[in-house]
């Protein structure tokens, strides 16, 4: 597996104040990774920059080859999708069908080839009962996976998403992350995410901490829990089922670091 998004040396300054500086880091192919950062350290404005919304002030971004610029940014813009946070302003139709049909109607698809694509993304992400709806009758739930599904059905190679889990409850954001595993395993396509909360991380590829707009940690979230200590000094709070694992492992109670609160009880009870 290659990677399908390379960023290099990058940084962002806006109203002369530094959000990232001289940042590098990769993305596989098919892959979830998280960027978790402290809350109001630019993480819109690094979701923007890499969608080519915003410029960036020095560095690289290349996804699919194609390094973004004015020359390629046709061609960029192809391969990848973007959700940003204020969903609301997103939706440009009026009801569920017509906004999935939308994006595929403006690159002048066939009704065949419409009708073909949307059947896979409606069966996978399992949408078929929100078809006949109205935008404004969908939850929040409801709207990002009408949002994923409409961004996804030109086929990108990576779909960035900004900092829309927090908004949900925990069963709603297992949810969204169970669609971005989907996102990977049947349509190929790599998802890269801004989030502060250590909770939505759990379960995804990567993990990349930034903090002082610099990259401090980038590892699976097992090895980055492993230093529960910096992370708490940064500001995240540590889940606390892991917090509770990492204290019985001190004792030499547990031997393993626990999510679920009854696999923990029940190994206590060995």
């Amino acid at each position: 597996m290659g990677n399908i998004m390379d960023i290099f040396d990058l940084s962002i300054k806006r109203n002369e104040k530094t959000l990232f500086s001289n940042i590098s880091f990769s993305v596989l192919e098919n892959s979830t990774t998280a960027i978790l950062c402290p809350n109001n350290s630019g993480k819109t404005s690094l979701i923007r920059t890499l969608s080519g919304i915003d410029y960036h002030n020095n560095g690289k971004i290349i996804v699919n080859k194609i390094i973004l610029n004015k020359n390629n940014f046709s061609n960029y813009i192809l391969s990848i999708s973007t959700i940003l946070e204020d969903i609301d302003n997103q939706f440009v139709c009026y009801n569920v069908e017509d906004e999935l049909r939308y994006p595929l109607e403006n690159l002048k698809f066939s009704k065949r080839e419409i009708n073909k694509i949307l059947s896979k993304i409606i069966t996978n992400l399992k949408l078929k009962k929100l078809l006949d709806k109205k935008i404004s009758e969908l939850s929040y739930l409801e709207k990002i996976k009408v949002l994923i599904a409409a961004s996804i059905s030109h086929s990108p190679k990576i779909i960035f998403v900004d900092d829309i889990l927090r908004f949900l409850n925990y069963y709603e954001k297992k949810d969204v992350i169970k669609i971005f595993k989907i996102l990977n395993e049947q349509f190929n396509i790599a998802v890269l995410f801004t989030t502060s909360d250590l909770n939505d991380v759990i379960d995804v590829d990567d993990v990349i901490v930034i903090n002082d707009g610099k990259i401090v940690m980038h590892d699976s979230f097992y090895k980055i829990i492993l230093r529960d200590n910096e992370l708490s000094k940064i500001g995240f709070s540590i889940p606390i089922m892991i917090d509770l694992s990492r204290k019985l492992q001190f004792y030499n109670l547990v031997d393993n670091i626990y999510f679920d609160a009854d696999k923990l009880v029940n190994n206590l009870w060995k």
